[in-house]
């Protein structure tokens, strides 16, 4: 996802990704897995009431 951002927005760097999806992650809105030493999974949290039901509907 990093390689992604960074071909859009070259100024977006892992620390600004890790602390932008923590703040994610503690507001609920996704969860984060440890899938392997090196990579995450992200998951939505399609159950969070801070997201509304049009984005949902948008993505699903």
């Amino acid at each position: 996802m990093e390689e992604l951002l960074k071909k859009e927005y070259n100024y977006i760097n892992s620390y600004m990704l890790q602390e932008i999806f923590m703040k994610m992650e503690s507001s609920n809105i996704i969860n984060v897995f440890r899938v392997s030493k090196s990579k995450k999974m992200i998951q939505l949290n399609k159950d969070n009431k801070k997201i509304s039901k049009d984005i949902l509907e948008t993505l699903y």
